[in-house]
């Protein structure tokens, strides 16, 4: 039996990605049972905690949000472990993110979020996830004077949405083509290029960037969406094991199967193998020491 551990609550894009991967590394690993269990809390850090800490012999997967990634680089309490420390299986999207309000704001660019945005609700993941970390640089470093809400997990913020509950939020661009779909949003600036239809020629956060502050929060929610859906096997894995794993995750990644079923659930892929991943990861875990400095301000606020 394989635990395969989804660091988010269900409903979401996580949960989703989750279970069609675990669904088809089970196919590939002959005589394998897949067990997915969604462990939401804390934003997926003890999640996180549980697989650091399994026993040798034991098989364990995380699936997790890029938030941890930043949990690490802000020092919020509980992240006492070093992403770079795990074993890398795979990612299996390239997930643009973007900032969007609802149409009945009246609002229809980000220029106009800018002058108009004191006071609007923009709802997020828990404190600490990453729609939470980055929906706040954004809101700070570009002075929007923006409310934001935590605690909207799995679809929760796209139901408020639809409800005329909140005024906005970032998300992952997946979830955007219902509300496109329901006339319900209006999307303004993406962080990564799309290729879905009504995102293609929206701006980039880099494009309005006027600060150096900007630039860096633009370039660092950028480069998280090269890491999307990342999976990831104890530090103390057996290298043999770690290499089934990765070969498996390869395979069930690349096959028409898996594809056509992403296909039509709407999940988009980008897949990497767990090294080139992992590197990644690292550089943005090294990067520059004021970025580090702007994550910190999310936590400590």
């Amino acid at each position: 039996m394989v635990r395969y551990l989804i660091g988010s609550k269900p409903g979401g894009g996580y949960d989703r990605y989750g279970r069609l991967v675990a669904k088809h590394l089970e196919r590939e690993l002959e005589g394998s049972r897949f067990i997915p269990e969604n462990r939401g809390s804390a934003n997926g850090i003890l999640a996180l905690r549980e697989v650091h800490d399994a026993a040798l012999d034991q098989d364990i997967l995380l699936i997790f949000n890029t938030g941890l990634l930043l949990s690490e680089l802000g020092g919020q309490d509980g992240m006492d472990m070093s992403l770079a420390d795990f074993n890398w299986i795979g990612k299996a999207s390239s997930e643009p993110r973007i900032l969007l309000v609802r149409k009945g704001t009246g609002i229809s660019s980000f220029e106009e979020l800018r002058q108009r945005g004191e006071g609007l609700i923009f709802v997020t993941s828990g404190f600490g996830g990453a729609s939470n970390v980055q929906t706040t640089m954004i809101n700070t470093t570009f002075g929007l004077g923006l409310k934001v809400v935590p605690g909207f997990g799995g679809n929760e913020a796209e139901a408020a949405l639809l409800k005329d509950e909140v005024d906005g939020l970032l998300m992952s661009e997946s979830n955007v083509p219902q509300l496109l779909e329901a006339d319900a949003a209006v999307p303004l600036l993406a962080f990564g290029r799309s290729e879905l239809p009504g995102l293609q020629d929206l701006p980039q956060g880099a494009d309005v960037a006027q600060t150096e502050d900007e630039r860096l929060t633009a370039q660092l929610i950028t480069a998280m969406t090269t890491l999307g859906r990342i999976t990831v096997a104890p530090p103390q894995m057996d290298p043999a094991r770690v290499d089934v794993f990765r070969d498996a995750y390869a395979r069930a990644l690349a096959s028409p199967e898996l594809r056509a079923e992403a296909a039509e659930l709407g999940l988009p892929l980008d897949v990497l193998p767990g090294d080139e991943t992992q590197e990644i990861a690292r550089n943005v875990l090294s990067g520059n020491p004021r970025m580090r400095d702007l994550v910190t301000a999310v936590f400590e606020n």
